[in-house]
């Protein structure tokens, strides 16, 4: 009885969140459409198509290609969430399903939930699930990127007093929040795992708000009447604010919390010319792109996912040993165009460790890049020999010098051998201080962990990316001394 009273108790709760996404939007929307009653007269609406008419071809036309660079624009929102999701979508169908995608979702409204239905139906090889992350990456990362913006237009243009206070506590939190995601790249929250975007992501994420707002400002600035004497530099904070305010409202397509914004901040221009000018923008720029992508869906792309990388293996036979460390760092193998390399994943970087493993350097190079490029990330290779970074400097790569390896072959190794007098005076030393130094087979397992255990709590933890972290099965099938 007490299971069943606790399963209606959670789908009534569930039940009432679902009410409330869609009743508060609503509510939003009763409430400034009673605050725009007042200028919403039966004259000003029947003035509607006289002042539509009125806007020169020239406007439309102006008005029209600045949709256009938009909604080109936003389409590279998907493309750097399906390269952080990882889901191996070809970038062009990703850029176009997410126009196609915003379109819609900002047009109906409950952008997650429909802009999620558009990309599933477009995109065969993407599950609900994924296209529901899908949306929530371009929305809230959008949301984010558009309070840099707004915050950056705040303090660098001509915009209203008290926006100032609040835009300099973004932009003075925003070096935090990029340290906090350089650092902690993954945000645990009880069962649940967010993984940031990487630094490359961020800024073209960032990057491409900025083009798409000024865009899209640039869409009604066009169509306002030619008497409303204000500069682009004056109107484009203005239209960020309202932006940001019709956004947050979640009302379908941010109809009233945006015309409320608007008119607040442009009362030196007659109500009916600003309410006319956004009839004509959500004409451009809401209805002819909707319905357009409307009839896109009616033909979704065909399967054309990428091949997913071989699957982490471990490679017997390599000159290197190092590269066995890919079994305990989520490393993996990569096909190149004539051989193998071994690559680890990192929050920021695609890494190639050491040499390849077989084939060529600059094999290697064209897979890495292709890799990094579909993970947004940066190519990187750590420790190749010399023959290798000539390849690489040929490449017009940076290289830093790390390292000078030692070489030991132990079916060769002599120590009775003038060459290491050093090293045998060493060992000599070594072992008056009462360092010993054997190859028996280890029995002493939980000793060693404790000395492990000391390290980590001095140190921190071993992050294991190129030297291993300490672990039992591994290291009893390999030669300790």
């Amino acid at each position: 009885m007490g299971e069943i009273k606790m399963t209606h108790r959670v789908k009534a709760r569930n039940i009432g969140q679902v009410l409330l996404r869609a009743i508060l939007p609503l509510s939003i929307l009763s409430v400034c459409l009673y605050l725009l009653s007042p200028h919403l007269t039966r004259n000003l609406m029947l003035e509607f198509p006289k002042q539509l008419a009125q806007i020169h071809w020239s406007a439309w036309s102006a008005a029209s290609l600045l949709t256009l660079i938009s909604l080109w624009t936003v389409g590279r929102y998907d493309g750097v969430a399906h390269q952080h999701l990882a889901t191996r979508v070809p970038q062009g169908q990703a850029r176009i399903a997410g126009t196609f995608s915003i379109a819609i979702a900002q047009t109906l409204g409950f952008g997650l939930f429909t802009g999620a239905l558009v990309r599933w139906r477009l995109l065969r090889d993407v599950s609900f699930g994924m296209a529901l992350k899908l949306s929530a990456f371009v929305s809230v990362s959008f949301m984010l990127c558009l309070a840099v913006v707004t915050a950056l237009v705040c303090v660098l243009l001509p915009s209203p007093d008290w926006t100032f206070a609040p835009a300099m506590l973004v932009l003075l939190t925003l070096p935090i929040g990029i340290a906090v995601m350089f650092r902690w790249p993954n945000l645990t929250i009880g069962r649940f795992i967010f993984r940031f975007p990487n630094l490359s992501c961020s800024f073209a994420i960032l990057s491409w708000t900025l083009v798409d707002t000024v865009a899209m400002a640039g869409v009604i600035y066009v169509l306002l009447p030619s008497s409303a004497e204000i500069s682009f530099i004056a109107f484009l904070p203005i239209f960020l604010l309202a932006l940001g305010t019709a956004l947050l409202s979640t009302t379908p397509g941010g109809v009233g919390p945006f015309e409320l914004m608007m008119l607040g901040l442009l009362p030196q221009i007659p109500a009916s010319e600003v309410l006319g000018s956004i009839v004509a923008f959500r004409i451009v720029y809401y209805a002819i792109p909707a319905l357009c992508s409307l009839l896109a869906l009616i033909r979704p792309f065909r399967s054309g996912a990428g091949e997913h990388p071989m699957a982490a293996i471990h490679p017997t036979e390599s000159n290197q040993a190092e590269v066995q460390i890919i079994a305990q760092n989520g490393g993996r193998i990569l096909p190149t165009l004539d051989g193998l390399s071994a690559i680890w994943p990192t929050s920021q970087t695609i890494t190639a460790l050491f040499n390849p493993i077989s084939g060529s350097m600059d094999a290697t190079l064209t897979a890495l890049k292709t890799e990094a490029a579909s993970l947004g990330k940066i190519p990187l290779v750590y420790k190749c020999n010399s023959r290798n970074a000539a390849a690489l400097r040929r490449h017009h790569w940076s290289i830093m010098h790390m390292s000078d390896d030692a070489m030991i072959a132990p079916q060769h190794f002599a120590l009775n051998t003038p060459a290491l007098r050093t090293l045998r005076r060493k060992l000599r030393a070594a072992t008056k201080s009462g360092i010993l130094i054997h190859t028996d087979k280890i029995t002493d397992w939980p000793t060693l962990h404790q000395i492990n255990q000391d390290w980590q709590n001095t140190h921190g933890a071993a992050r294991g990316g190129t030297m291993g972290r300490f672990e039992i099965g591994y290291l009893s099938t390999h030669f300790i001394a």
